[in-house]
């Protein structure tokens, strides 16, 4: 049972405490009269989905047999293939004179070293300075071509030079050897004639190659090593936010993270970043020879261009410490996940990208309702007004509930006053007001556990307690079978229902 159900029970019975000297009978004119009322207050069924529902940032799942999961979940990160294609750079070439000839290195970063690219969109412009005659110039790319005929443009060139700019959209770039090799080649204007392309006024180069706008469809070659820009990030457990003291050890958490991959070359994802963050701050590494070593990424084949493949990483007892990581009282998980591209860095692999890779990843955490609880303790407090209450002078309450949960749960209610003090409390020690219910070899429980419990508060006690309350402080305790020795399943169709009445007596003028 959470906080928050115990506060709605309280509430409850003080509501229903102070609807009782509003009965009709206030209308009757008599002397003091101090009669003793009887009155259910609370009879109610709660589910487990009822308990649990209100945790925040939380779905609950149940399984076919009814069995629950919390879930929590990170964010979703998403890398296209612009990042990578953002590699290839736009840029100009001046070539200097008298060469025809111009080996341009296609030195890209990171040791990228592509077979051929496949252009979706991008301009080759070229810029002869002014000449001292006509004349007709051909420029050509061996490494350029579509559909397998070379790039190759004449254009005329006068006194005045120049510029010339051509659509090169659906080409194929293939690099030889990492070069590109710029060539043109000039002969006097109408002839056969061969001409050479002199100088700018001053020695600047007689002609300038500039490739701009480029995108593309799809890339091969050895890819090179690398990394993927992802966030750091921070998952929410909010299941301890109220807890005092205690713990409560799950059997079998999880963090899975997820991964959909459409880039055609080796991914290795690490973790420099797995910790928790308790709620009183304290930092608590996550160990596991999982995450130091890495988990390598399946990716799509040249033979598969087009498809995703997908990898689960599951981090859990079997592999890590988690269980007693978030045992510690866990309220964030911090982590950081780095996608490595070609981590070995082997050239011999020929990977790919295209326009539609991607690679997709999403952490969750994933906490099965199965453990065990020590003194699992959560506190609240609830300011509260009991100057509605004059009339009532002294009374009991009488609670019984049938537990079909496998937890027992101590309850002890604080009455303060303005200063914080503690000036009473509604039992006259901390008790057992659900019991656990027990289990068979299926770990399901057999039967309800039912438990009787009463609470008297005499004149004197109410009477400081009315006049001096300003909150209150729930606080409860929640043990699993056999004083915590023994771990428990949770699920769905398990049930609490809830009896409380009021016999007490008021003073009605």
């Amino acid at each position: 049972m959470n906080m928050k159900t115990i506060q709605l029970l309280v509430l409850v019975l003080f509501l229903a405490v102070a609807g009782c000297k509003y009965a009709d009978v206030n209308e009757v004119q008599v002397g003091d009269w101090t009669p003793e009322l009887a009155a259910p207050l609370v009879n109610t069924s709660l589910t487990t989905e009822d308990l649990l529902g209100n945790i925040d940032n939380t779905t609950l799942e149940v399984d076919a047999d009814q069995f629950l999961t919390l879930i929590y979940e990170g964010e979703e990160y998403y890398i296209d293939s612009d990042s990578l294609f953002e590699l290839i750079p736009d840029f100009q070439v001046p070539v200097t004179f008298p060469d025809s000839v111009f080996a341009f290195p296609y030195d890209l970063p990171n040791g990228i070293d592509i077979s051929f690219i496949d252009v979706r969109s991008g301009f080759v412009s070229v810029a002869v300075v002014p000449q001292t005659v006509n004349a007709d110039v051909t420029v050509y790319i061996p490494e350029l071509s579509f559909n397998g005929v070379m790039f190759e443009e004449t254009f005329p060139v006068s006194t005045f030079g120049a510029v010339k700019t051509f659509d090169v959209s659906n080409y194929t770039l293939t690099p030889n050897q990492d070069t590109l090799f710029l060539r043109h080649r000039a002969v006097l204007s109408g002839t056969s004639t061969p001409y050479t392309l002199q100088p700018a006024s001053g020695g600047g180069p007689p002609v300038i190659w500039s490739f701009s706008d480029f995108t593309y469809l799809y890339a091969e070659g050895y890819l090179g090593p690398g990394s993927f820009d992802i966030e750091r990030d921070t998952i929410e457990i909010d299941f301890y936010n109220s807890v005092v003291d205690g713990n409560f050890y799950f059997e079998d958490p999880r963090i899975i993270i997820d991964i959909d991959n459409a880039f055609g070359f080796p991914v290795r994802i690490a973790l420099p970043t797995a910790e928790v963050i308790t709620i009183d701050g304290s930092v608590v590494p996550i160990n596991s020879p999982t995450l130091a070593s890495g988990v390598n990424i399946n990716y799509p084949l040249l033979s598969e261009v087009g498809q995703s493949k997908q990898t689960q990483v599951i981090v859990d007892q079997t592999n890590s410490d988690l269980p007693a990581v978030l045992a510690a009282q866990a309220e964030l998980i911090d982590y950081q996940i780095v996608p490595l591209a070609n981590p070995d860095a082997d050239p011999s692999i020929v990977g790919f990208f295209d326009e539609n890779s991607f690679f997709s990843l999403k952490a969750t955490v994933e906490l099965p309702l199965w453990g065990y609880s020590t003194g699992f303790s959560a506190r609240d407090t609830i300011a509260i007004d009991l100057s509605e209450f004059d009339d009532v002078i002294e009374g009991e309450f009488v609670s019984r509930t049938t537990n079909g949960f496998p937890i027992d749960a101590d309850l002890q209610i604080y009455f303060r006053d303005a200063s914080g003090n503690v000036i009473d409390s509604l039992l006259t020690s901390d008790q057992r007001v659900i019991a656990a219910a027990p289990v068979g070899a299926d770990d399901r429980v057999t039967s309800p556990a039912v438990k009787d419990t009463r609470s008297a508060i005499d004149e004197s006690r109410w009477a400081i307690i009315k006049n001096s309350t300003v909150d209150i402080v729930i606080a409860g305790k929640l043990t699993t079978l056999n004083n915590g020795s023994e771990s428990v399943k949770i699920y769905n169709d398990y049930q609490l229902d809830t009896r409380l009445s009021f016999r007490g007596t008021v003073r009605l003028n």
